[in-house]
């Protein structure tokens, strides 16, 4: 909210804010703004001033319209069973107000007045108990008060029987009244969880072994009280009794890759080759019956059933036969300094033999499946070629050129510009980024500076031909980026017209 003022007059005009005919601090302009607070309700001024006299505005009454005020917060009560409990609270608004009681933050029915009782207490009422009062102005909310249950330990709230699945989370929950202290204490299977002593228990991943009969028993100085058997039944996803086996045949023959599992209800089978699914292979039997070299690789199987899934080993298939390619190296484009990676898929009879070449000559040490490494050297930059051999015949790869890229510099502290005296030093540096050994340029005036080959360059004492603009170029084989910089030695004559 805010009061403002206009008016005319010599400038400048000062103003000065009151209020209640105190004068506020650092309140000096036509406007002024407050937030909605009691204390801010009042009578307000404003004082205007020039060099030829003042005058004060009319004054402006700010009546601020507040909620209700609670008088009287109602009381925390400890009862028996059976006993009468009175909650009260007394308040002040602006008009007749109105009551909404709750317990646990849940609106009791018909409880709108200043008072809630409750004739008979049982186990149930035990909780919190708030009130909102409220009137046209707006809402204030009491303090929460507890209702306490005195007398030997009752259950209100039961552990709930659950199904979970293996490796989620559960959780088992308990409320009791009566007179404190009371101890809780979990059983499973009739033995004494001894870390579990609170009103709750939680699991946050299910195991096999966490399945059984749980319950909890309440004890305080005049009794104890046993909650009903909470079941938890742990899901477990299928069961692998047999993994489908590795298989090695020559092309045409049949095949047959299989699997054995248990589960909850109906089992689902997905075949997997080589990571990708295949859509029709959906039984605990995957079966080819004319085996070709584009068969051979890893397969695995997906069980699935009401509970979970589960994922088998790997079963790998090699074709017998001389050596056939079935994924071909790729062509690629790698940055300098990151990793390289290039790789062939093949079948064959084993032992197969591997040699990369590239540009036509042998890497002698390259003699797997996979070159990895990291490309330090535009030299790695080619064209590669794979021969697969075995005790049958030989296959070669198709070639797959390979690039290497090369970032240009990137200056992060570029030249800066210098004064200094006839005679003294100075130092110009650039500081650069490069992912191969930066090379410097400098030069001065367009003219290259001979030996000037580091980041830094240092001049011991300064003459008056050492003035002038200088430049440095960063290169490597992606490129160069430069940076200048104007120096002035102070104390030499400067020409400003040439004869």
């Amino acid at each position: 909210m805010f009061f403002s003022v206009s008016a005319v007059g010599t400038s400048p005009l000062s103003y000065q804010w009151v209020h209640d005919d105190v004068v506020l601090i650092g309140e000096t302009n036509k406007y002024l703004f407050m937030f909605g607070q009691e204390t801010n309700a009042g009578r307000y001024a404003l004082v205007i001033s020039n060099e030829l006299g003042s005058t004060t505005s009319q004054v402006a009454t700010l009546q601020m319209l507040l909620p209700p005020t609670i008088l009287s917060e109602p009381a925390s009560q400890s009862v028996s069973l059976g006993s009468s409990a009175s909650f009260q609270v007394t308040s002040i608004g602006a008009e007749s107000l109105g009551y909404f009681w709750f317990k646990d933050d849940i609106l009791l029915e018909g409880a709108f007045g200043a008072t809630y009782s409750i004739p008979a207490v049982q186990a149930a009422d035990a909780g919190v108990y708030k009130v909102w009062v409220y009137d046209s102005n707006g809402v204030t909310v009491s303090s929460e008060v507890i209702l306490s249950i005195l007398g030997p330990p009752t259950i209100v709230v039961e552990p709930a029987s659950q199904s979970v699945l293996l490796s989620n989370s559960f959780q088992l929950f308990v409320k009791g009244v009566g007179t404190p202290p009371m101890e809780i204490r979990w059983y499973k299977n009739g033995s004494l969880l001894i870390d579990q002593t609170n009103a709750n228990v939680m699991l946050l991943s299910a195991k096999a072994s966490d399945a059984g009969d749980y319950v909890a028993i309440l004890t305080n100085q005049l009794g104890n009280a046993t909650s009903t058997v909470a079941t938890i039944t742990v899901l477990q996803p299928p069961s692998i009794t047999q993994q489908p086996a590795s298989i090695s045949a020559p092309a045409g023959e049949r095949i047959q890759i299989q699997v054995e599992a248990t589960g909850n209800g109906e089992v689902r089978y997905l075949w997997l080759k080589n990571g990708k699914p295949l859509r029709t292979a959906t039984n605990a039997t995957l079966s080819i019956d004319f085996i070709q070299p584009s068969d051979a690789g890893a397969y695995m199987v997906l069980i699935s059933d009401a509970n979970g899934m589960s994922a088998s080993e790997t079963a790998n298939v090699v074709v017998l036969g001389p050596p056939v390619i079935l994924a071909q190296p790729t062509e690629q484009a790698v940055y300098f300094n990151d990793p390289f990676e290039i790789k062939v898929d093949t079948t064959g009879t084993p032992p197969l033999f591997y040699q990369w070449y590239r540009n036509g000559q042998p890497l002698t040490l390259e003699t797997n499946q996979v070159i990895k490494t990291m490309t330090t050297d535009l030299s790695m930059a080619g064209q590669y070629v794979v021969t697969v051999s075995n005790s049958l015949g030989i296959a070669t790869s198709v070639p797959a050129d390979v690039s290497v890229i090369v970032l240009p510099p990137l200056i992060y502290n570029e030249l800066l510009g210098q004064e200094v005296l006839l005679g003294n030093s100075f130092t110009l540096n650039v500081e650069a980024f490069s992912v191969q050994s930066a090379q410097y340029v400098w030069s001065k005036d367009g003219k290259i500076i001979g030996g000037a080959t580091n980041a830094t360059l240092f001049v011991q004492s300064a003459r008056p031909e050492d003035a002038g603009e200088y430049l440095v170029k960063v290169l490597n084989d992606g490129g160069e980026i430069e940076s200048s910089a104007q120096v002035t030695v102070l104390g030499a004559p400067t020409i400003v017209v040439e004869p």
